[in-house]
């Protein structure tokens, strides 16, 4: 049994907490929360967080503009990274293609065994590099794709 003073106390708690609000529960005393005690009710008749049907958001809009946005910069900051590592591929695979060369004509000119090792290995590094290249070339490539569906995206959100 709860003594009357626990109950009085806990009908001016409600009363100050939400004033005009009336409890859901026909008996009084305390409640865990599951029957609505602890849910404010709001005497005005609004809504809750779910737009009533008939309103449009523009929350939505927003949401889907920063989305967008958000990936077209991480994309954008992507190819730029990769735009940057290309240069230094290009002046690397240009410096060891010079040695290959260098190391051919060597080889040619000596005829030896080490000579001709030398001109294996430089050609096989110009090659592992070339081959980077074009990987990096393909992984730009399909960043500019994604970035122009993104910008198609907003484009069409937008109209």
């Amino acid at each position: 049994m709860i003594p009357k003073f626990f109950l009085d106390m806990i009908k001016i708690g409600r009363q100050l907490l939400a004033p005009g609000v009336v409890c859901s529960s026909s008996q009084p005393g305390w409640r865990n929360g599951r029957r609505g005690g602890f849910k404010i009710r709001c005497p005005k008749g609004r809504v809750g967080s779910t737009p009533t049907p008939g309103t449009t958001s523009q929350v939505g809009e927003v949401l889907f503009r920063r989305s967008v946005e958000k990936r077209l910069k991480a994309v954008a900051d992507e190819a730029g990274r990769l735009r940057q590592e290309l240069l230094v591929l290009d002046e690397q695979l240009l410096q060891v293609s010079d040695e290959a060369e260098d190391s051919r004509l060597r080889s040619l000119v000596s005829e030896t065994p080490l000579a001709a090792a030398e001109h294996r290995d430089a050609t096989r590094a110009a090659a592992a590099l070339q081959r980077d290249r074009d990987a990096i070339k393909s992984q730009l490539e399909e960043l500019e794709a994604k970035q122009d569906q993104l910008l198609d995206q907003l484009q069409e959100r937008q109209s």
